[in-house]
């Protein structure tokens, strides 16, 4: 059996290249097709794991998880699409970790 870790994992990088591909698909006229088929299969898929691990763990921790996508598309698009890194994405960024920080606080001292 597959341990959380490896769903949590999994998820973000279909989801990041979903994404990715999508994004892709604006640049790229002449496969477009192909790029769409596929973010929107890696979505499809997404979406099958995010249900797998709803049943797992509590969706408390699961909106941590899916908050870590926007900072994997961020730091993707700025390697692949060699997107710059300015002030409102990097100040978006550390709103995002400033809130998964709280957050996580907030769910593990529920359980004290």
């Amino acid at each position: 059996m597959i341990n959380i870790l490896s769903y949590v994992v999994i998820l973000v990088i279909f989801n990041t290249a979903g994404q990715l591909l999508l994004k892709n698909a604006t640049f790229n006229v002449r496969h477009k097709k192909i790029y769409l088929f596929m973010g929107y299969s890696l979505f499809l898929m997404t979406m099958g794991i995010s249900f797998l691990l709803l049943k797992i763990i509590e969706l408390k921790y699961f909106t941590i998880i899916m908050s870590i996508n926007y900072i994997s598309v961020i730091l993707a698009s700025s390697y692949f699409f060699k997107e710059k890194l300015n002030l409102e994405k990097i100040i978006g960024i550390l709103i995002v970790v400033i809130g998964i920080v709280i957050f996580t606080l907030d769910v593990f001292d529920d359980n004290i």
